[in-house]
């Protein structure tokens, strides 16, 4: 209390003091950005896809079916499953996959050994693996006893990021795999009944891409600021590119920061950003917009723009041994609520009295135990404020209000041994806390150094959302609902809980715990919820109190895109609106910008913006604020060390593989090779590329101002969530966070 006071009174004062305060703010979370680098940068606009990025390929030839997935969005190392099913008549006898060129139609061979075109160091692939992280081949010779069974028989192959060189004979080779040129898995299946013949099955693989500002060759005239949770990243880019590709847009029409679902709903509320993603807006039992530094009378008139379904989920990582002992990721586990709630409380130990129960119960896991034994971070969730934690957290809170305690170990968990848990929106800062019982990672690149690439088998269990899930290819559990049936967060299950929800704050709607379908109908997944845009229903104005005329365009044509055609474009995990959310969704655009100003600049004329003065910075983010003088351990000049660390609770960036510059090179053209789909040979075919978040670092966090009389509350809300977050990553924390 004693720190909040204190930043309240130093932030007090004049329009210019405020001004200055949104300003050391915006410089500070460049700086926290800066250090980390990014991946690569776009192709141009042509970038963009022009339908939904489908991370799943199924190809059918002769009778045999495979499925790989994903096959987009791919990082450096993932993990991609190749299911191949067949039945008695078509007998597959053996199964070897490699990523080599696109442009090439592979063809068929009725040798011993696949087609030529195939073959390792030959003219397409290369013998060794693009990357450290990933593999060179994989090979299932259980094909013959398993893939006629109804699951069918499953390998996998770890996919790397990256170019390689080698000789064919005397000719030089090359193979490259990134967000600016696509390359294929051929999966080479001996078939047939008779005489087998070796046949191809080709999959385009697309990969990750952290700048569509770039991309876009740089922002719009009258850019807005953006921010939410990292889980909206994804769709972020994939929606910005999509806007480029319009004709007659000019520039990315928006800058986002995602260091956390919390503070982008406070910056918000307090008038420093245009839009915050969030599910839950301002209602107060979430919390997520502090009620003791912005009471709601302060907070920014606002309306919740639905943009699509996504799930709280308990996902697990890694795998158990498959029939010819190479791990395949989990596909089918279920836990009852007993279970997840002694698995979130305490975590390894907390479990430990369900363990033989849960492996009764799913096989998969009875072949591998548990957890595995190479890692420390066998239990984790995110370190930052968020709605997902406080609808995982009410859900036990409601349905299993005896087992929602921290186990009673005082050995372990000390004085908290025991204590009643709460509904609570933060991992990291929750009473009683999480201590032993979880590893706190801090956005989705940490998360993914956690469940990736791991020597040996076992469960890595995570509670985070779909989209998240998906994205790094973690398997949702099945999860026992309120009538004591297991339910999976499926596109049917998700749309049956859209009915079920309660209302929020603003209509914010809600997940509904004890969510219910009938005997025969469609159980709904209780932990669905909505992923909504807040936006302001006052006219966007800056700091001098101008309308910002441009902007509001902007805005009221980014929210009719993502409610539009960018509904065609969302990741692996987001659902598409249903109708009644649809109509939700168009009602509230209409209040957007639609209300009288209030505050300070209902008393002034207001005129058209206007460009400002040099010596005022652009608060907008039209004008890119320069923070090259900041390095990793730089302080911000006036501010406590604690402000200035750069891993303050901010999502790490990926490095991926780029120059010194951290910027990818782009082929001359910037085209993306597509792979031939000539012949008979099946082709799953990819879209452009494809691009994704692991690692987007977009800097400007601040954005316009509304008007009102908040900026003092502003500071005090972005710098007291900094410091919190920046005390948390110290040595002082009580949860073990994985950095």
């Amino acid at each position: 209390m004693v720190r909040r006071l204190t930043i309240s009174a130093a932030f007090d004062g004049s329009r210019a003091r405020r001004r200055l305060a949104v300003v050391v703010i915006a410089l500070l979370l460049s700086a926290l950005f800066v250090g980390t680098g990014t991946i690569g940068v776009g192709a141009g606009p042509a970038a963009a896809t022009t339908e939904r990025p489908d991370r799943r390929a199924v190809l059918v030839q002769g009778g045999v079916t495979v499925k790989v997935e994903p096959t987009a969005l791919l990082t450096d190392g993932q993990t991609v499953p190749i299911n191949v099913k067949t039945t008695a008549d078509v007998p597959v006898y053996s199964a070897e996959a490699r990523v080599c060129r696109s442009g090439v139609t592979y063809q068929p061979s009725s040798e011993a050994r696949p087609n030529p075109d195939f073959k390792a160091n030959g003219a397409n692939c290369p013998q060794n693996p693009i990357s450290s992280s990933a593999d060179a081949v994989g090979v299932d010779n259980a094909m013959f006893t398993f893939a006629p069974t109804p699951d069918g028989e499953t390998f996998a192959l770890r996919v790397g990021q990256g170019a390689i060189n080698w000789l064919d004979g005397a000719e030089q080779r090359s193979l490259s795999c990134d967000a600016t040129t696509s390359c294929v898995l051929v999966v080479q299946l001996l078939m047939g009944a008779g005489v087998p013949a070796w046949t191809p099955f080709v999959f385009t693989l697309t990969y990750q891409l952290s700048d569509p500002i770039a991309a876009c060759g740089g922002v719009a005239p009258a850019v807005l600021a953006t921010g939410g949770s990292d889980r909206m990243a994804d769709a972020w880019v994939q929606w910005t590119l999509g806007t480029c590709r319009a004709s007659g847009a000019t520039g990315a029409p928006s800058r986002a920061s995602f260091v956390g679902e919390g503070p982008a709903a406070s910056s918000f509320a307090a008038g420093a950003i245009d839009v915050a993603y969030t599910a839950s807006g301002y209602t107060d039992e979430v919390g997520l917009v502090p009620a003791d530094i912005i009471p709601a009378a302060d907070r920014r008139a606002m309306t919740p723009i639905p943009v699509a379904l996504n799930a709280s989920v308990l996902a697990v990582a890694n795998g158990y041994p498959g029939n010819n002992g190479k791990k395949v990721p989990y596909s089918d586990i279920k836990l009852t609520l007993n279970e997840v709630a002694a698995l979130l409380s305490g975590g390894t130990y907390g479990i430990t009295p369900f363990v033989d129960a849960i492996l009764d119960r799913n096989s998969q896991l009875k072949k591998t135990g548990m957890f595995p034994t190479s890692t420390q971070f066998q239990v984790g969730a995110g370190s930052t404020p968020d709605a997902t934690t406080w609808f995982q957290t009410h859900h036990l809170d409601t349905l299993r209000p005896s087992e929602w305690k921290v186990p009673d170990l005082p050995g372990v968990f000390n004085t908290e041994a025991g204590r009643q848990r709460a509904s609570d929106n933060d991992y990291a800062n929750a009473d009683p806390s999480y201590q032993n019982a979880l590893s706190l990672y801090t956005g989705r690149p940490s998360l993914q150094r956690g469940v990736y690439g791991l020597p040996d088998f076992g469960g890595v269990w995570v509670f985070t959302d779909l989209v998240t899930a998906r994205s790094l290819s973690m398997t949702p559990v099945q999860i026992e609902n309120a009538a004591g049936e297991f339910v999976a967060p499926t596109p049917e299950n998700m749309a049956a809980a859209i009915p079920t929800m309660r209302q929020g704050a603003d209509g914010v709607l809600l997940p509904n715990p004890s969510a219910v379908a009938a005997a025969g109908q469609v159980q709904p997944y209780p932990l669905t919820h909505v992923e909504y845009a807040l936006a302001p229903t006052e006219p966007l104005v800056d700091e001098t109190c101008q309308l910002r005329v441009g902007s509001q365009a902007l805005l009221a044509d980014w929210l009719a895109y993502i409610d539009g055609p960018g509904q065609d474009l969302l990741p692996a995990g987001f659902e598409r609106l249903p109708a009644s959310l649809v109509a939700q969704a168009t009602e509230n655009r209409a209040k957007v910008g639609a209300s009288p100003i209030t505050g300070e600049c209902a008393e002034q004329p207001v005129e058209p913006e206007v460009e400002l003065p040099p010596e005022a910075p652009d608060l907008r983010g039209e004008d890119d604020v320069d923070v090259s003088g900041f390095g990793d351990d730089s302080d911000v000049g006036g501010l406590p060390d604690a402000v200035s660390a750069p891993d303050a609770g901010v999502a790490d960036v990926g490095s991926g593989s780029a120059d010194s510059s951290g910027v990818t090179p782009l082929a001359d053209d910037g085209a993306v090779p597509a792979a031939s789909t000539a012949g008979t040979v099946p082709t799953s075919e990819g879209g452009p590329i494809q691009l994704a978040v692991s690692g987007t670092t977009v800097p400007d966090f601040a954005g316009g101002r509304s008007g009102g009389n908040l900026g003092a509350a502003l500071a005090l809300v972005v710098l007291a969530a900094l410091l919190s977050l920046a005390a948390f990553a110290t040595a002082g924390r009580r949860v073990p966070v994985t950095a």
